[in-house]
């Protein structure tokens, strides 16, 4: 109950932010995503495509096509299990049962095991590199199989002191607001 009471604190408070100083904020986490050396580096990108409040993550899924790098999206497949997805094209995206653009059914997964960097909504973060997300466990349930780089992308009045853990909670490897980079 506690999770929940917070997701949907943390929900309105960025619904209410004035819409361009929402754009401002989240051009600005992709901005520093682009210059990390991680995504320099990285191939294979896993992100995912914001919708409503979250972060707009269009323009960098642009960038990351952009640059020539493999772009990949999650699939949500039976809960909580999500697959990987490679797009070449925005216009390969459908709506899943969420309502968020999500790679047509035809398409294979990919082996989460070859991703170089992986982009993790949330709907919280904690200093701690925790998430609090939508409450359906597939990123918890990613996160656990995937050992390479995760970048938890959030704004800056998204990110709190502590969360409410549990068992499956996983962590990422640094957390980009606005503000930057934090690695503990």
């Amino acid at each position: 109950m506690e999770k929940s009471v917070l997701r949907n604190k943390m929900r309105a408070i960025q619904r209410a932010l004035p819409p361009e100083e929402r754009k401002h904020i989240d051009d600005a986490i992709c901005a520093h995503v682009c210059s990390s050396e991680a995504y320099r580096k990285a191939a294979i990108v896993f992100a995912y495509a914001g919708i409503d409040w979250e972060i707009d993550t269009t323009p960098l899924l642009t960038q990351i096509l952009r640059d020539g790098k493999r772009l990949l999206l999650p699939r949500v497949q039976e809960k909580p299990r999500m697959d990987a997805v490679e797009i070449q094209s925005f216009c390969e995206l459908t709506r899943d049962i969420y309502g968020i653009p999500s790679p047509a059914s035809e398409l294979p997964a990919v082996d989460p095991a070859s991703i170089d960097l992986a982009l993790i909504p949330c709907v919280a973060a904690s200093r701690e590199l925790y998430r609090l997300g939508q409450g359906g466990g597939y990123y918890d349930g990613f996160l656990a199989a995937y050992r390479g780089v995760s970048f938890l992308l959030a704004r800056q009045c998204a990110v709190l002191p502590m969360l409410p853990l549990e068992k499956h909670d996983q962590r990422c490897t640094a957390l980009v607001t606005e503000k930057g980079f934090f690695c503990p």
